[in-house]
């Protein structure tokens, strides 16, 4: 959900040779759901209920998420007995549900305000 709704990347569109040298142009950044949402193709309800999704969710709250389950597995990699592995594991679950719980509970940012309404800095 993060990187499709919210981390936009550029695409390469030509690569121009001049001797020895490639120019690569690309194209201006989107996300994905923006891609797909420009294709002519494109099935727009679908669209538009990703658009929802992408207006109900917080990508700082994704991100913290993203993070605490990578801690997970760093933290499951180093640990050797099946015991403390368990535990690591529940500790971490615990983590994640709370972080959400505390973040949906709390102020929330709307993706599209511009600003961080939890800490009051501007995203742009």
């Amino acid at each position: 959900l993060y990187m499709n709704l919210f981390q936009p990347s550029v695409k390469l569109i030509r690569t121009e040779r001049k001797g020895s040298r490639k120019t690569r142009r690309y194209d201006l950044p989107q996300t994905p759901l923006d891609r797909l949402a420009a294709m002519p193709g494109a099935d727009r309800a679908k669209v538009e209920k990703y658009f929802e999704l992408r207006a109900r969710l917080n990508p700082f709250d994704l991100a913290a998420v993203i993070r605490l389950k990578l801690d997970r597995i760093w933290r499951l990699r180093s640990v050797h007995s099946p015991a403390a592995a368990k535990k690591a594991a529940e500790t971490s679950e615990t983590e994640i549900a709370s972080t959400l719980v505390r973040n949906l509970g709390g102020a929330r940012s709307s993706p599209m305000s511009g600003t961080n309404a939890q800490t009051g800095a501007s995203l742009g």
